[in-house]
Parts: C-alpha cells; structure tokens; sequence
C-alpha cells in the first residue's frame, strides 16, 4: 500500500502516521500553508492548517540570514561624502552686481589660497582649498565668493578693495604666488613683495 504524503510548498513529507488532531491549528512564524493528503484537503476541511517549518526549512533559513549578515559586514561602511563644490554658487543677484559670469577659474594644481578672477573684472574670487578624504585621496575644492559692489578682490592684500587703492586687476595672476606663505613660519606675509607697492 503506498504512503500518502503531505505537499506544503514544494516539499513532501511522509503522513501515514498523520491525523488532524496531530497537527498544530495555531499560525506559526512565516504565517499559513494549505495542507493536502493526497490531492484533497486533510479531513475535508475547507480552512488551511497550520504547519510549523520543517527543521530542514529553518536549517536553510538560519544558513541565509548567516550569509547576509557575513555580507552586511564584508561590504565597505558607507562614507559621508563631501557636498559638491561651491564654484561658482554665487547669490542670485550676483549677476545684477558684476554683469554677465564668466565661468572658468580653476583650482586644479593651485596651492591653499584666495584667487582673484580677471575673467570677472576680480569682482569674484576664489578660495581653493586642498583637503585628504577618508580614504585617503587628495582632492581640492572650490569656493567662489563675491566681492561688495563697487570693489574688487586685490590680490596683493587678499582683500576686497575699492579699483583705486587695489592692484590692478590684469596684474593679479602675476600675485597668485602670494598664496605660498600660507602655512609657513620661516618668512613673513608679503615679505618680499614690497617693492612693487
């Protein structure tokens, strides 16, 4: 005579000791599998029984959960990253002050420092600030800020100026260099480049 299983899902288990009053009637962990005996419902009863994972199926499911824990934890910590750089988020009116911007400037193999921008009439400057993320990479961002109306920003002071008392603006890549004295104990802001004052 064969035995008769029980299908729940695709697995199939041996039922010939089986009986309603065996099986548990209480849902348990992953909710309700209908369970059949042999292509019809156990003791003609129209409403699912409740079976509790074979230890085969929990076997499996510890094994899954291991694995996406092991994972979670083999996989890089996500890394606050830097916002995007500032170049060139000027206040919105800032074209009503300076006239039409010129976009351009670039810090890329500039030293830490306060640029002016003659494609802006210096109107504009620029901070490039060099900095080592997390991982370790150099990376260098830019900041563009506006000078107050009626000024320039005067290279040789790094201050915004009223165009009389400040450095004419052509002449402000030729001071770009003033920049080297950050940082340095061994000589004096400007030191040297007075005698072009």
């Amino acid at each position: 005579m064969p035995q008769d299983k029980v299908i729940v899902g695709h697995l199939q288990e041996d039922t010939s000791s089986l009986t309603h009053s065996s099986l548990p009637d209480i849902p348990v962990w992953v909710g309700w599998l209908k369970v059949y005996k042999g292509g019809e419902e156990v003791d003609g009863h129209q409403s699912p029984l409740f079976l509790p994972p074979d230890s085969n199926t929990m076997r499996h499911l510890q094994l899954v959960i291991v694995v996406l824990v092991g994972l979670a934890n083999a996989l890089p910590r996500l890394v606050k990253r830097d916002s995007s750089s500032f170049a060139y988020e000027l206040p919105s009116n800032a074209s009503a002050i300076v006239g039409p911007i010129v976009t351009g400037f670039d810090c890329s193999n500039r030293s830490y420092g306060y640029y002016a921008d003659p494609a802006n009439g210096c109107a504009i400057f620029h901070v490039c600030y060099p900095y080592v993320d997390p991982e370790g990479n150099f990376n260098m961002r830019m900041f563009s800020l506006l000078c107050g109306e009626g000024t320039i920003f005067d290279q040789s002071t790094l201050t915004c100026n009223f165009p009389e008392y400040a450095l004419p603006c052509d002449a402000a890549a030729s001071l770009y260099n003033i920049n080297d004295y950050f940082g340095r104990d061994d000589r004096q802001f400007r030191d040297g480049l007075n005698g072009i004052f």
